[in-house]
């Protein structure tokens, strides 16, 4: 038998619409959901719809509907069992492993790292706490938007604030786990791990927080960029940052823009390239590119900072990408210019022919 958490962490992976494409399904955007002609019956009006984020799609006209399961099922005739395993595959999940004795860590980083998140995006938002946060990216064009839009947070320069809320949910020693605080050298207790930084939640493609990376604004307390450790919620060598957020466009391009900062990212987004991704990680790893293949991104731009290190890191980046047989451009920018505020400089018509132009990697 099967575990049910297998089942559920199979049809989290799937991206819906993504698989209703590969088998010929033409879906397009309609408010919250996507619409198109039913594959199950002869029809010219669409009454096909799929909600991607509550992973079930139903038909008003034959009134088929269900999951992913259910979807594949129907359409090839295949046993539950089969289709199972095939969709097992395609989501990267191993069904060898009758029980996951670490199912339930994973469990409480899932809950630990949820209520950081809201911890974090509270406190951005409070009229007085967030302001110092509010005034940078004011100051880096992010227009409020497109802050919530990325769910950005705040970490205020306090040593025990989210360790106290967490602690008061059970949840502290999965928040380590993750993380988001650290055991004290001396004495009992826990300290939070981003404190005076800018908070940027890294997300799954289907939108659920793994992980957060923090952009140190006030004190001198570690590095400018302070990024979570892996766990068993985040592998960043399969996760791109904002593919929550580019994965519509990258299916209706069937092209992604790729980056290596997570502003240059919001940035990118904010000038109207919707199909940008970027690294949490210096190396394009063959995860990577499946995670982009689940997509549907079959072309990679990139557009990397125009300096000795952007330029190398396109070599860097070329190596996986034609090991994987994948197409690519590089979008080459001005010496000494990076994509947010090279965007930002020149407006997203500028930024659309780069890309449009960009020659063959």
């Amino acid at each position: 038998m099967i575990p049910d958490s297998k089942i559920d962490e199979i049809r989290e992976r799937i991206d819906l619409v993504a698989l209703m494409g590969r088998h010929g399904v033409e879906l397009k955007k309609s408010g919250r959901s996507f619409k198109g002609c039913c594959p199950f019956h002869q029809e010219k009006t669409p009454s096909f719809h799929v909600w991607p984020e509550e992973r079930r799609f139903k038909c008003f006209g034959c009134q088929a509907g269900g999951d992913a399961f259910s979807f594949l099922q129907r359409l090839f005739g295949k046993s539950f069992l089969d289709t199972v395993r095939d969709l097992a595959k395609d989501a990267g999940v191993d069904l060898d492993e009758a029980i996951d004795p670490g199912l339930k860590e994973k469990a409480q980083i899932k809950d630990a790292t949820d209520v950081a998140a809201e911890h974090f995006k509270s406190r951005l938002w409070d009229a007085v706490v967030g302001k110092r946060a509010r005034e940078y990216l004011l100051s880096r064009g992010v227009t409020e938007d497109v802050a919530r839009a990325f769910g950005l947070g705040w970490a205020p320069l306090a040593w025990t604030e989210l360790a106290d809320k967490l602690r008061e949910r059970g949840l502290i020693a999965a928040a380590e786990k993750a993380g988001l605080v650290s055991p004290r050298k001396t004495g009992d207790g826990h300290y939070d791990m981003f404190r005076g930084r800018l908070i940027i939640p890294i997300r799954s493609p289907e939108g659920r927080t793994i992980a957060f990376g923090g952009r140190l604004l006030e004190g001198d307390d570690g590095p400018k960029y302070l990024n979570s450790r892996e766990s068993k919620l985040y592998n960043k060598s399969e996760t791109l940052y904002g593919l929550d957020q580019a994965r519509d466009e990258v299916r209706k391009k069937k092209s992604v823009v790729l980056c290596e900062g997570y502003f240059d990212c919001i940035g990118l987004h904010q000038a109207g390239v919707k199909n940008a991704v970027a690294l949490c990680s210096t190396a394009l790893t063959p995860g990577h590119m499946t995670v982009l293949a689940r997509a549907e991104g079959k072309e990679l731009v990139l557009l990397l900072d125009g300096d000795d290190a952007g330029r190398k890191a396109v070599e860097r980046l070329a190596a996986p990408i034609l090991a994987a047989g994948g197409k690519a451009r590089v979008a080459a920018l001005p010496d000494g210019e990076d994509p947010d505020t090279w965007a930002r400089k020149v407006g997203p018509e500028a930024v659309h022919k780069l890309i449009e132009t960009a020659p063959t990697l």
